[in-house]
């Protein structure tokens, strides 16, 4: 098993670690049951040009990942918004959406990295979002789709 979403996140935990250009430290959380692993992480920077930076590093190292055990699909984000229980809360002004198959593990993660800004209080912020899916079936021969 590769738990993608726990080496993703630590790498990019270890590349921010003490960076000044934060506000604060990253917040990572990760859960996981059965089969399904979430990860996600919110950084809160002092200038917008480290999404950029942020976005780039996670991408090489995803490709990398893909390069030696599978596949990436990768789609840029150039707006959007959040809506929850029905009212905007945030707009998404950028952002990188990977699809990463691992043919190691049989797991495919689905990981968003998006440049937010709130609504009512004004702030940017990134978010990473990860839902990782092991022993899914789309890795099984047996696979019938009606």
């Amino acid at each position: 098993m590769c738990l993608l979403t726990a080496k993703f996140l630590k790498v990019i935990e270890e590349r921010f670690e003490g960076d000044e250009r934060l506000e604060k430290p990253l917040e990572v959380k990760i859960r996981d049951k059965n089969n399904y692993t979430i990860g996600t992480a919110n950084i809160y920077f002092k200038d917008q040009a480290l999404f950029q930076e942020l976005a780039g590093y996670a991408e090489q190292f995803l490709i990398d990942f893909a390069r030696a055990n599978g596949e990436i699909q990768i789609a840029d984000i150039r707006a959007g918004k959040n809506i929850d229980l029905g009212i905007e809360q945030v707009r998404i002004l950028d952002g990188k959406s990977f699809e990463v198959y691992c043919y190691e593990c049989l797991s495919i993660a689905f990981i968003r990295i998006i440049l937010e800004e709130g609504i009512f209080y004004r702030q940017k912020w990134a978010s990473i979002d990860i839902d990782e899916i092991r022993n899914t079936p789309w890795f099984s021969e047996e696979l019938e789709i009606k």
